[in-house]
């Protein structure tokens, strides 16, 4: 009954809405518990990063890109997932096993090399924040690049890069171009180098699926089952946020260029068809991606709706 009006039904009053740091660390399904969270997360934060080191080791060393490797999209949008997983592994760790983060505490008597200390100055790095306010914005359009821009990269490989790369034969010499060159001499391929992801081998095939395809269902799973992150508002910043960083990204292959003397893509070289071609195709992707943002988002409403009844339980028992 109602405090005012005991005729009334008394109103049902729940916990104040969890922040974007909680409900990373929380999966929006009762089957998932945190401890199974964390070590999801941990697992996953662990093959991104290995992929990444076994990745750089086959592109720089064996197949001497050297540091063209560092500009590529696949490169990009896996080393923000990696990032993003080490920090979500972190908060989850935190969340279900040390709330009052005591482990990032010093220990006394060890030296700062001291195994324990290492680990609480990781911690450290790693805490979750306290307070919302800019922390959570910018957190939040990070999340929107981590489970974005994977989706982005996988579609433009898979339907614009892939077919217009020759198959060339795994015994056939690489030939490499430099700016230099006049555009009739340049192969139409990623980063001036003539060679298709699939012609290289097993281990070439295996590292390309996992940073064009793995990646995207890495992402699918984050926003239907790891995370209770609810469709981000105001989306007109994160659609701003996204742009900004595929501008970046756009100034990045170019300072990669300067660097290399070797344009990563084509669309960004002025000299093979035109300026104009290249301001489209910078518009072009930027577009997608604020169009793939909306599809991410009708995502996370879907997810929202099959799980209101369980964020309703978990809320009304004062579950963040």
């Amino acid at each position: 009954m109602s405090e005012t009006n005991p005729l009334l039904p008394r109103a049902e009053v729940l916990p104040p809405e969890p922040s974007i740091f909680l409900r990373v660390c929380r999966s929006p399904w009762v089957f998932i518990s945190d401890r199974t969270l964390a070590i999801i997360r941990g697992l996953i934060a662990c093959y991104l990063t290995a992929i990444f080191a076994a990745d750089v080791d086959f592109e720089v060393v064996d197949a001497k890109r050297g540091k063209l490797f560092f500009f590529m999209m696949g490169t990009g949008s896996l080393f923000i997932q990696v990032v993003y997983y080490w920090i979500s592994f972190f908060w989850t760790y935190q969340y279900y096993w040390d709330p009052q983060n005591k482990g990032s505490d010093v220990q006394e008597g060890h030296n700062i090399t001291h195994p324990s200390n290492i680990w609480a100055a990781i911690r450290r790095v790693f805490r979750m924040p306290q307070t919302e306010g800019k922390n959570a914005i910018l957190f939040s359009i990070f999340y929107s690049a981590a489970v974005t821009i994977p989706f982005v990269v996988t579609i433009v490989f898979w339907l614009i890069m892939i077919p217009s790369k020759p198959f060339s034969k795994p015994d056939r010499p690489s030939v490499r171009w430099s700016h230099k060159s006049s555009p009739d001499d340049r192969p139409p391929v990623e980063g001036g180098i003539e060679d298709h992801p699939f012609s290289r081998g097993f281990f070439k095939a295996f590292m390309f699926i996992n940073l064009h395809a793995i990646n995207s269902l890495i992402a699918l799973a984050e926003i239907f089952f790891l995370s209770s992150v609810k469709k981000q508002s105001p989306s007109w910043i994160h659609i701003v946020g996204l742009i900004v960083l595929d501008l970046l990204y756009v100034a990045w292959l170019y300072i990669g260029r300067v660097i290399t003397g070797v344009y990563v893509y084509k669309f960004i070289d002025p000299s093979y068809k035109g300026t104009k071609p290249v301001v489209v195709s910078i518009i072009s992707v930027t577009s997608f991606t604020v169009t793939m943002f909306s599809i991410v988002s009708a995502f996370h409403g879907l997810r929202e709706i099959a799980t209101a009844r369980g964020e309703k339980k978990r809320q009304r028992y004062g579950a963040a």
